[in-house]
């Protein structure tokens, strides 16, 4: 709790670059690259170590394409393109409407365990946290508000920030302790995906 109460209300300027990366995710080109080998690794597994006399070659008859593996390599090629063409949009589409001008900041800055959500078991029974990635915001929101915290205890606080210039500002514990269950938002704060976006 030191290095929290070492960076309770000093300023720290938002990242332009970093509330890209969190925004967009990776750029386009990444997304590219890693999507066209995972797809082509993929392809080549499913479409030429799948025995000739499987369901595959009915499929491959039935869109008339050359017997065999120019049939396959067709089909591979076509399931390449459009896994890749999926992804581009996906991670376009995930990039749309990002502000020019917005910024953001790491919750780890100020040493915080900030969540938007309660807990949850994934698939293999492990336990996994809804914690908040990053605070967003525009240079001229000028406002305070809270988020939901996890303290060193388990327990549920709310964490009171403020925002002036594209700079923002820990105040601390706001000092309600929440209930289990409350993850609100203040009105303006809204979550996408981990990312607590404020206007």
């Amino acid at each position: 709790m030191e290095q929290q109460h070492a960076k309770m209300h000093e300023w720290v300027t938002g990242d332009h670059e970093f509330a890209r990366r969190q925004w967009k995710g990776l750029p386009l080109w990444v997304v590219f690259l890693l999507t066209v080998v995972f797809a082509s690794a993929l392809a080549y597994v499913f479409f030429f170590l799948v025995p000739l006399d499987g369901s595959l070659d009915r499929v491959i008859a039935a869109l008339r394409l050359p017997a065999g593996w120019q049939g396959r390599l067709i089909l591979g090629a076509a399931f390449v393109v459009v896994a890749t063409l999926g992804m581009i949009h996906s991670s376009w589409n995930q990039g749309r409407g990002m502000p020019d001008d917005l910024v953001g900041v790491d919750p780890d800055d100020f040493d915080l365990d900030l969540r938007y959500g309660s807990d949850y078991r994934d698939s293999d029974g492990d336990t996994q946290h809804r914690r908040i990635s990053a605070i967003v915001f525009t240079p001229d929101v000028h406002r305070t508000f809270t988020l939901p915290m996890r303290r060193d205890d388990g327990k549920l606080t709310r964490v009171r920030f403020t925002l002036d210039q594209g700079q923002i500002r820990c105040d601390g514990d706001d000092g309600t302790e929440s209930r289990e269950d409350d993850y609100r938002l203040d009105e303006g704060v809204t979550m996408k995906g981990s990312i607590a976006v404020v206007s």
